[in-house]
């Protein structure tokens, strides 16, 4: 063929294969060099597709993979001008046969990028909207996440799964006898887990704050899926199951900021009340952890064996159990200090014995006459 023998066209054949095959290694590191330029130009603006050249793009491996794929079918085509075309058939029904599972690990290795690319999208959309919230606690913000990381785990699982042919009815189906007999083993723990859940939407509390919980008081020093953790006043740190804490009366006594506290005095009943009251009041008001407003103020109670009880009530802000008891404290110290500059007494109880005629009459009789 133009004058050329078997020999010298098979060579020039293989020529231009070489030839052609090199072009093509060349340029798909070029290429691959475009594609990374591509995605660094176009990522700039959201955080997590800068990892997308990494993830779903990963150019080394991809050039790597390009490289042998061209270097393979250079190969068979020498192979084919060197007279060997019975090999490069079999070859070829061999690759025809493992196409399936080609296509099929090619797809499990994008949906592994996927959902590496997916839970970096995932955590970095969750940071921004707690960001944005501000009502969002730290401990909000990991659950969230987890809730999240595990939807995309079960998504991926499952068109993995469906990928490779699994029968997902059937798969379906033993899942939920299986979570019918787990959640009947562990129902306890399943409550708890949504009362968690419940809580983190609810917010009856944060981490910090002074509440009571049933019987139990303290502050809060952590909210987990399970359980809710507290710090009593003698230190000591109390765990309480979220199904428990859902169950029971909460009193927060941090939400608002502010804490009205009482303390009831006896005043004797010869007292003025109106000079008692505004006694009391100046005496309040100048104790430092008192707040002016709402203002201090004394109201009666009631009339006691010894002495006229009045109430006096009177706020505090950022409470907690210290500062509560501080204040009660400043406050009982300040009342004793102003009512006795003002001679006003604070009675103690007193009880008046009056003996019976007919029991002195009987003492009288048991004690003997002197002689």
């Amino acid at each position: 063929m133009f004058g050329l023998s078997t020999q010298n066209f098979r060579l020039l054949l293989s020529a231009v294969v070489a030839i052609s095959g090199v072009l093509l290694l060349i340029g798909v590191r070029a290429g691959v060099r475009l594609t990374e330029q591509f995605f660094r130009d176009h990522a700039v603006t959201d955080d997590y597709l800068s990892q997308v050249p990494a993830v779903l793009v990963p150019t080394r491996l991809l050039r790597l993979l390009v490289q042998g794929v061209v270097l393979f079918e250079v190969a068979l085509l020498l192979l084919y001008v060197w007279g060997y075309g019975g090999i490069v058939g079999q070859i070829g029904e061999f690759i025809v046969d493992l196409v399936p599972l080609l296509i099929r690990t090619g797809g499990t290795l994008l949906l592994l990028a996927g959902l590496v690319l997916g839970l970096n999208l995932v955590r970095e959309r969750i940071t921004s909207l707690s960001d944005e919230v501000d009502r969002m606690t730290d401990h909000e913000e990991r659950v969230l996440l987890r809730m999240a990381h595990l939807l995309v785990f079960v998504a991926v699982g499952l068109a993995t799964l469906s990928l490779w042919s699994f029968n997902l009815g059937n798969l379906i189906i033993g899942a939920g006898f299986l979570g019918i007999v787990v959640g009947m083993a562990s129902r306890q723990i399943l409550q708890s887990g949504l009362a968690g859940i419940v809580l983190m939407f609810s917010r009856p509390f944060e981490v910090g704050d002074w509440v009571e919980i049933g019987d139990d008081e303290g502050t809060v020093t952590d909210i987990s899926l399970m359980h809710t953790h507290l710090r009593s006043f003698d230190g000591e740190i109390v765990t309480i199951p979220n199904d428990r804490v859902d169950a029971s009366t909460v009193v927060n006594r941090s939400e608002h900021g502010r804490l009205r506290l009482d303390v009831d005095v006896g005043v004797d009943y010869d007292a003025d009340l109106d000079v008692v009251e505004g006694v009391v009041v100046d005496a309040v008001r100048d104790v430092d952890s008192v707040l002016d407003a709402p203002s201090p103020e004394v109201v009666g109670i009631e009339f006691g064996d010894s002495s006229v009880v009045v109430r006096v009530r009177f706020w505090i802000d950022n409470p907690s159990s210290h500062r509560k008891w501080r204040a009660r404290t400043a406050v009982i110290r300040a009342i004793k200090t102003a009512l006795d500059e003002a001679g006003i007494d604070i009675p103690y109880p007193v009880r008046n014995f009056r003996p019976s005629e007919r029991a002195v009459e009987a003492d009288a009789e048991r004690i003997p006459r002197s002689k």
